[in-house]
Parts: C-alpha cells; structure tokens; sequence
C-alpha cells in the first residue's frame, strides 16, 4: 500500500508540473497559439480512451505490476519527445505526440487503479476488516498532495531561472524558457522513474489471466 501511495504521488506531481507548464511551452518555446493546446488535449483524451479495451485484454497475458510499469516508462519516453518540438513542426506532430502520451496514460490510469483497489482486497483479507473509507480518504489526501508539490516545484523553478510574472509569455528572458522546458520534460520524467523506484517494493501477488480488476 505505501509503495502505490508513492506512485500515486509522484504520477499526480508529474501531471501538475507538466500540464501547468504546456501553456508556457506552446507560446514562448513553440511560439505557437494557444489553439495548439485543444488539439493536444483532444489526442491525448482521445487515445487515453480509446486504449482501455486495449490494455484491459492484453491484462490477460501479464500482470498489472508489469502493466503499470509498461505505461509509466512510455510515459517517459512521450514527456521526452517535447525534446524533439520545434516551432517549425507540423500540427501532425503534436497529435501524434498527444496520441502517443494518451496511450501510456491509458495504461498508467487502467492497471494503477486495479492495483489501488487490490490492495484494499489484500487489507480486508488479511484482517477482516473493510476499511475503504480511510483508504479513500488517503487518496484524495495523496492526490492533493501530488498535485499542490508540481506548483510549487515549479514555481520555485521558474523564480530561480528569472520569470517574470509581469512581462508578457513572449517577452520573457531566454532562462525562462529554460525553466520552462525543465519543468515540461524534467520534472515529470524524474517523478515518473522514482515511481519505477516504488513499484520494486511492490509484491502483492496476482494471477496472470485474472481480469476482475482490468
């Protein structure tokens, strides 16, 4: 259970830090308009739906602890590909970047659950006791918690690399965009393979084949 309360903190660290920096991104890195920002979410929510069935059949064949670790390293890889956006790139691009970030998301979010509500099953086993409200309750604590960290984290970021609130997103110093950029790519990279870290003291067993929880 404390191994997926830190899991759980990290992915809604990583998810604040990046999705409260895209905006920054898109106007003073992409110089691109904000419009950009609806076609992104459209692909990334799209495909993110699109592949639960996906993700909850091929569940059959390996275990949620190595699903979850599958979703939790594309999502790297697709936080890395902002690496690769130019102002020049295509519309193309950055819906198959969208597409690429849902997909991982969608098994991130199908396998990470199952494996939440698991460990509440393993609790009730191995005491009798049913005990869901205060495992909800430390849920929406973590979940709080993970995404109050991605602003702070952030905000101090950008403070050091000489943000100004006061100046247009346009307009600010080149170390801005930097911090930008840190806070899009690094943060939500480093969240993500701490979490790798986590789900190694992870041992609950499970049937391969077992799909009551995907």
């Amino acid at each position: 259970f404390m191994a997926m309360v830190g899991i759980k903190v990290l992915q809604f660290l990583a998810l604040s830090a990046g999705g409260g920096t895209t905006a920054f991104f898109v106007v003073m890195v992409l110089k691109r308009d904000l419009s950009l920002m609806a076609i992104l979410a459209i692909s990334t929510v799209g495909s993110t739906l699109a592949f639960i069935p996906f993700f909850r059949w091929i569940g059959q064949y390996m275990t949620k602890r190595t699903g979850l670790a599958i979703g939790i390293i594309g999502e790297i890889v697709a936080t890395l590909t902002w690496l690769l956006a130019t102002p020049e790139d295509s519309t193309v691009f950055f819906v198959l970047r969208g597409v690429l970030a849902g997909i991982f998301s969608s098994a991130i979010l199908l396998y990470g659950q199952a494996m939440w509500l698991d460990t509440i099953d393993y609790d009730r086993e191995r005491t009798g006791k049913r005990r869901e409200g205060v495992y909800t309750s430390v849920y929406v604590f973590i979940e709080r918690l993970g995404y109050s960290l991605g602003p702070l984290f952030v905000g101090t970021l950008l403070q050091l690399m000489n943000f100004d609130s006061k100046l247009p997103l346009e307009k600010q110093p080149p170390s801005a965009g930097v911090a930008v950029m840190l806070s899009l790519v690094a943060i939500p990279s480093l969240a993500y393979g701490l979490a790798l870290v986590f789900l190694r003291f992870y041992r609950l067993p499970e049937r391969i084949g077992d799909r009551d929880r995907v």
